[in-house]
């Protein structure tokens, strides 16, 4: 069973499993299955699980901010999990869904120039910190992400 399967995995770098099909071929359904199955594990061992639906909100940014934020509000509700992991995810769903301003320097674009002055980190840095501190506590995450194939190309 696959909910036994998360149980027992540990992949240090994170693991992603897609389901395809046609529509209405049972993929939400099997995604409740691996839902409800995951709930019954073992308090100790059990996953946080996060749901998010794309389809629900409308452009790249938004569902980049999104996603960072109903991820933020699930781990920030499970014991746990470190203030500055929360700091550190509020801040990539800042960076990264902001539209990156450009400037023209003489007859050239000069892109990737961020509006906000008091940014301290870029991108990459942040995302170390995430993952650090992710690797540091050892309680697992699920993140279920369904009806991608409602979203337009």
């Amino acid at each position: 069973m696959l909910a036994e399967g998360i149980e027992r995995m540990m992949p240090p770098d994170g693991l992603v499993i897609a389901v395809y099909g046609s529509w209405g071929s049972g993929k939400t359904t099997m995604l409740n299955f691996v839902k409800f199955y995951v709930q019954q594990i073992a308090e100790e061992n059990r996953p946080i699980i996060v749901q998010f639906n794309p389809w629900w909100f409308s452009g790249t940014e938004d569902l980049t901010l999104h996603f960072f934020t109903e991820l933020n509000l699930i781990l920030g509700k499970s014991p746990g999990f470190s203030g500055q992991l929360l700091s550190s995810l509020a801040d990539l769903a800042e960076t990264v869904s902001r539209p990156t301003p450009y400037a023209v320097v003489g007859n050239l674009m000069a892109f990737g120039l961020r509006a906000a002055a008091g940014q301290k980190k870029d991108v990459v840095e942040i995302k170390d910190e995430i993952k650090a501190a992710l690797k540091a506590q050892k309680k697992k995450i699920v993140i279920l992400i369904d009806d991608i194939d409602r979203l337009t190309a």
